[in-house]
């Protein structure tokens, strides 16, 4: 059995703990982009870009959901921790691979309900598996919660015309995140999203997650200044919709014909010195399992 999961960026997000893990999660919005992680669903181990990945989320989805085996190979165009949902997308692979060895069909709900679980008890992302289910351009998480419990709905965009150019400048972990920013997020979480609901849109989407991440923190005022004096023509005529950041990772939104540019561009910032300068494609389905 192989997978296809869409990888998830948050812009910004209201975290929502719970004793029941289950019913612990976030409401906020995301941009989901392409290309997805891709595995096939084999052996009992997680191999990721060819390398052995001793993961605590396997154990755990196989305690819960009872399989006698839980393992693939994956490649993912990004890394974990960087802020692109893929503990969440490999939460998921490992969901269906453990479901599948109970001679289960591919359940995306069970196994995204699974997925979410994992994620919660390890501190790794809190709506992450509801949004790469979902699938689509924009997702809105609305009520939190694993799949089947919480709620979320996508939002069309022209993304067949967008790109999104990513810089990774920093580690950050989401436990670290979330343990030293959690005031923050959560006042800086409600302010984004009551201006983003107001105005449904990419661009009340961009505006709303970049006030997120001058106000948490992410997004420094050092940054913010360099980033505008940077990408002034691009933005002068409309080429660059917007940026934020989330954690350590820049997310640059774009005409997609102006984004080979654009990668010169974020290398060459003083204050970033990105490890890694990507291009992804905005939108797409969600989870897709082919056996």
């Amino acid at each position: 059995m192989k997978v296809s999961v869409p990888l998830h960026v948050s812009g910004f997000w209201i975290p929502y703990y719970e004793p029941n893990p289950y019913l612990t999660g976030s409401v906020g919005a995301g941009i989901i982009l392409n290309p997805p992680l891709r595995a096939e669903l084999v052996g009992d181990k997680a191999l990721i870009n060819g390398r052995e990945a001793n993961l605590p989320h396997l154990s755990t989805i196989l305690q819960v959901t009872g399989g006698s085996r839980a393992g693939a190979r994956i490649k993912t165009p990004a890394g974990l921790g960087e802020g692109f949902g893929v503990s969440a997308a490999v939460s998921l692979a490992f969901s269906l691979s453990s479901l599948h060895s109970r001679d289960y069909g591919p359940r995306l709900e069970e196994a995204g309900l699974y997925a979410h679980y994992a994620e919660v008890m390890h501190l790794t992302g809190l709506g992450d598996v509801i949004a790469e289910l979902r699938g689509g351009d924009i997702v809105v998480r609305v009520k939190p919660g694993a799949p089947g419990i919480g709620k979320a709905y996508s939002i069309k965009i022209r993304g067949s015309r967008i790109a999104a150019i990513t810089g990774q400048f920093r580690n950050y972990t989401t436990p670290q995140m979330l343990r030293e920013l959690a005031p923050r997020i959560r006042r800086c979480g409600n302010s984004a999203l009551s201006k983003f609901m107001r105005n449904e849109s990419i661009h009340s989407f961009l505006e709303a997650s970049t006030d997120f991440s001058l106000c948490t923190g992410m997004l420094t005022h050092t940054l913010l200044n360099e980033l505008k004096g940077q990408l002034k023509p691009y933005i002068r005529r409309g080429s660059v919709l917007g940026f934020f950041v989330k954690k350590g990772l820049l997310l640059i939104m774009a005409e997609k014909n102006v984004s080979q540019e654009l990668v010169e561009q974020v290398r060459a910032l003083k204050s970033l010195r990105p490890s890694g300068v990507n291009i992804f494609r905005v939108g797409g389905k969600g989870v897709e399992v082919t056996e």
